[in-house]
């Protein structure tokens, strides 16, 4: 495999195809804190044709050693905005459950489905539909 076709074997979340349409719009609401390094993330996103988004990968977090950390860092967290957080990471929601609007915890990834856990469509409904 070439190496600029590398990025086909992450193919995207449901998830990420449902909200395309808006990253492309809202480019500047949407934001990314990752455990993955932000070159990777870029290089995907690029492959997908996503927008210049910004975003944070593990060189930040341990840096400042938190998801929390660095939003609060890099000012993504402030009470004149709403924030909806979403992870597929338990132990991740629950270091921002406090200091965003609505945290939701995805179906996909690395982390383990429980009953508290939202599928993309749940996501897009039920939940943002109550919370806006």
């Amino acid at each position: 495999m070439k190496d600029s076709q590398w990025a086909t074997l992450m193919s995207p979340y449901l998830f990420f195809n449902e909200i395309n349409k808006d990253l492309n719009r809202f480019q500047h609401v949407f934001k990314i804190v990752s455990m993955r390094n932000e070159y990777s993330i870029r290089r995907v996103l690029d492959f997908y044709g996503a927008p210049n988004l910004e975003i944070t990968g593990q060189e930040m977090i341990e840096q400042y050693g938190s998801k929390l950390d660095v939003a609060i860092h890099l000012d993504w967290i402030s009470p004149e905005v709403s924030i909806i957080y979403i992870d597929d990471m338990p132990q991740h929601l629950e270091q921002l459950e406090k200091k965003v609007d609505l945290t939701i915890h995805a179906e996909w990834g690395y982390g383990y489905n429980s009953k508290s856990s939202n599928s993309c469509s749940q996501i897009f409904s039920a939940k943002l539909v109550r919370f806006f």
